[in-house]
């Protein structure tokens, strides 16, 4: 229902929320939200990428992301698959380092 009301070409992905500066993503040029919807009840960040894929292997559940990246060490280089503007595109992405969270 959230790809259909945010006009996405796709039923399942991984919207990027947040991309840290200088980070892989930011360096990649992958784009993240720039607005909040309110949907079913809740804010939700819309208008940034879309993740679809890394190196062909789809992100349908909300755990396939953080565990095809985790298939990789630092250094590696993936295929990022995402969605942006409606359009499919392909983008390589370095991987870096997880930063600590605490």
């Amino acid at each position: 229902q959230l790809a259909e009301r945010l006009n996405l070409p796709v039923d399942s992905g991984a919207l990027i929320a947040k991309v840290i500066p200088d980070g892989p993503a930011d360096q990649a040029g992958l784009q993240d939200s720039d607005q909040q919807i309110h949907f079913q009840g809740q804010q939700v960040d819309a208008g940034g990428d879309v993740i679809t894929a890394i190196d062909g292997d789809k992100v349908i559940n909300e755990t396939d992301l953080p565990q095809l990246i985790a298939s990789h060490d630092p250094g590696d280089t993936v295929k990022v698959e995402i969605i942006r503007d409606g359009k499919t595109q392909t983008v390589d992405v370095k991987l870096g380092e997880r930063p600590d969270s605490g």
